[in-house]
C-alpha cells in the first residue's frame, strides 16, 4: 500500500508518473490529427485547462474537498496541459535556438546522429561541443517515435513532449523545495502556482534543446543541497553530487550554478566542522566523472579548453557596440514599443532581463496581455528584493535559515554571472536568461517567503490584509495571462 501511495503522491513519484502517462497519451492523440488543426487543438487545450482549474476549485469547495494537496494537484495538471498546448501550437522549428538541420552542426544533427548511428559527434563545432546527456535521452525518445511509424519530422515534433516533461518536473521539485521552507496553506499554493504557470518554463518546455533538462537537474541539485543541510545524511550529499554531475553532462553553463552551490557547501561544512575525505569524495568524484568526461574527450580529440563556447565576432548582427554601463542606464525608447525582446536591437540589460525572464527571445500575438504580465513581473521582482531585506531582518521567525541562504546565494551568484557574461560577450543573445534560468525559480521561492511573511502579519494588521489581497489578485491574474498569452 505504501508503494502505491508513493506512486500517486506528489511528494514522491506521483507528479512524474502522471505527467509521463498524460504526455504519452497526448503524443499519440496529437499525431492522429492533421497539423492544420494544431492552433485549434492548442487553443482548446489551454482554454479548457483554465476552465477546468476554475471549475475544479469550485467543485472542491462545493463538495468540501478543499485541501492544499488537492489544489496543488489541480494546478499541476492544468499547468501541464498549458505546456502541452504550447508545444502543440508551435512546431519544433519555431521558437527554438540553434536547431539548424539534420545535415548541419546544430541540435537536430546531434540528436539524429545518436538516433541513427549511435555515434557521438566527430567534431566540436557549433552545438556539437555540448555534453551528450540530453541528446542521448532525446535520441531514445526519437527512436521510440520511429518505431510507431512516425516520420522524422513527426518524431522531432514529439521531442517537445519530452522537454515538456522536464519543464513540468521543475515545478514538482520547486514544490518540494517550498515545503522545505515550511510553506503551508495559501502561501504554498500561490508560490507553486507561480512556478507551475510561469511563461518562461512553458516556453522552455517547447524547446527541444538541452535547456529544460539542465534546469531540471540543477533544481534537483539545489533540492538535495538543502535537504542535506537539514539531514546531514551521506545519501543526500551523494544525490546532490550525482544530479550536479548530470546537469553539467547536459549543459556546461549549469556548472556556474553548481559551482555556487559547491562554494556554499564548502563554507557550510567548514562552519559546522563536518569535513571528511569521505564527504569530499562523495561530493567531487561524481561531479568530476559525470560532469567532465565529455569535456576530457573533446580536449583530447579537438583540443577543446574548459571554457569553450561559441564565440561571435563584432560583425554579428547580435553585436552591441555600446559600453557596458550605458547598457544598464541608457534607454532609447523603442524598448517600450513591445513587451517582447528583440535580441538584434535591444541593448538595455535591465529591461531585457525583465522581458526575457517571461517570454525568452520570442514574440507572441497578445501585446496587451504581454504588457500586463511585464508590469506584474516588475512588481514581483521588486517584491523579491523586499523579501531579501525582510529575510535579513526577520529570517529566524519566518523560514528555516538553512533553506533560504543557499537559495539566496545561488540567486545572487547567477545574477552576477549573468551580468559578467553580458559584459564579456556584448551580444543580444548573451542576455538570454536561459543561461541562468535558476534565477527565476529562486526568485519565485524568495517571493513566496514574502507571501508567507505577509500571511502571518495579516492576522494582526489590516494593512497586511490589503497587501495579501493584492498579492492574491496579482498572482491569479498572472496565472490566467501566462496561459492565454499563447493563444
Amino acid at each position: 500500500m505504501k508503494k502505491v501511495n508513493k506512486l500517486i503522491n506528489m511528494n514522491f513519484f506521483g507528479g512524474y508518473l502522471i505527467s509521463a502517462i498524460l504526455i504519452c497519451v497526448m503524443t499519440i492523440i496529437f499525431n492522429s490529427f492533421d497539423s492544420q488543426y494544431n492552433n485549434t487543438i492548442s487553443n482548446a487545450i489551454i482554454i479548457t485547462s483554465l476552465l477546468s482549474l476554475g471549475i475544479g476549485l469550485l467543485s472542491l469547495y462545493r463538495y468540501k474537498k478543499i485541501s492544499v494537496n488537492n489544489i496543488i494537484w489541480l494546478i499541476f495538471l492544468c499547468s501541464l496541459f498549458v505546456k502541452i498546448g504550447y508545444a502543440i501550437k508551435y512546431p519544433y522549428t519555431v521558437n527554438q535556438h540553434d536547431l539548424e538541420t539534420i545535415d548541419a552542426n546544430g541540435h537536430l544533427n546531434y540528436i539524429y546522429r545518436l538516433a541513427e548511428f549511435k555515434d557521438l559527434p566527430d567534431t566540436n563545432e557549433w552545438q556539437l561541443y555540448n555534453p551528450p546527456l540530453h541528446y542521448i535521452i532525446s535520441s531514445v525518445f526519437f527512436n521510440i517515435s520511429r518505431l510507431f511509424g512516425w516520420s522524422i519530422d513527426e518524431s522531432f515534433e514529439n521531442l517537445q513532449m519530452l522537454t515538456v516533461f522536464w519543464s513540468s518536473s521543475v515545478s514538482i521539485i520547486g514544490l518540494k523545495i517550498s515545503r522545505r521552507f515550511n510553506f503551508k496553506g495559501l502561501p504554498l499554493i500561490l508560490t507553486f502556482a507561480l512556478i507551475a504557470f510561469h511563461p518562461f518554463f512553458t516556453v522552455l518546455g517547447g524547446s527541444i534543446n538541452n535547456d529544460a533538462l539542465a534546469l531540471f537537474l540543477v533544481t534537483v541539485s539545489l533540492y538535495y543541497l538543502i535537504k542535506y543541510q537539514q539531514s546531514l545524511k551521506s545519501v543526500d550529499l551523494a544525490l546532490f553530487s550525482i544530479s550536479a554531475g548530470m546537469s553539467i553532462m547536459t549543459k556546461y553553463s549549469a556548472f556556474f550554478a553548481i559551482f555556487a552551490m559547491l562554494i556554499y557547501l564548502a563554507a557550510y561544512s567548514i562552519r559546522i566542522n563536518k569535513i571528511s575525505i569521505k564527504g569530499i569524495a562523495l561530493t567531487l568524484v561524481p561531479i568530476m566523472i559525470l560532469g567532465f568526461w565529455f569535456w576530457a574527450r573533446n580536449a583530447v580529440l579537438f583540443g577543446q579548453n574548459i571554457v569553450h563556447y561559441n564565440k561571435l565576432n563584432q560583425y554579428s548582427l547580435l553585436y552591441i557596440p555600446y559600453p557596458f554601463i550605458s547598457r544598464i542606464f541608457t534607454v532609447t525608447g523603442h524598448e517600450f514599443s513591445l513587451p517582447y525582446c528583440n535580441p538584434f536591437n535591444d541593448m538595455n540589460i535591465i529591461l531585457y532581463l525583465l522581458k526575457n525572464s517571461l517570454f525568452g527571445e520570442f514574440r507572441f500575438n497578445s501585446v496587451t496581455q504581454g504588457f500586463i504580465l511585464l508590469f506584474l513581473n516588475v512588481i514581483f521582482v521588486l517584491a523579491t528584493v523586499i523579501s531579501i531585506i525582510v529575510f535579513i531582518k526577520k529570517r529566524s521567525a519566518f523560514a528555516p535559515k538553512k533553506c533560504y541562504i543557499p537559495i539566496l546565494f545561488v540567486f545572487v551568484a547567477q545574477i552576477v554571472f549573468y551580468l559578467l557574461y553580458s559584459f564579456i560577450e556584448p551580444y543580444g543573445c548573451s542576455m538570454n536568461l536561459r543561461i541562468v534560468p535558476m534565477t527565476i525559480l529562486c526568485g519565485i521561492i524568495m517571493f513566496g517567503y514574502l507571501i508567507k511573511f505577509v500571511h502571518i502579519r495579516a492576522r494582526t494588521s489590516k494593512l497586511f490584509v490589503v497587501l495579501y489581497a493584492v498579492f492574491l489578485i496579482g498572482i491569479v491574474l498572472f496565472v490566467i495571462l501566462s496561459s492565454t498569452v499563447f493563444i
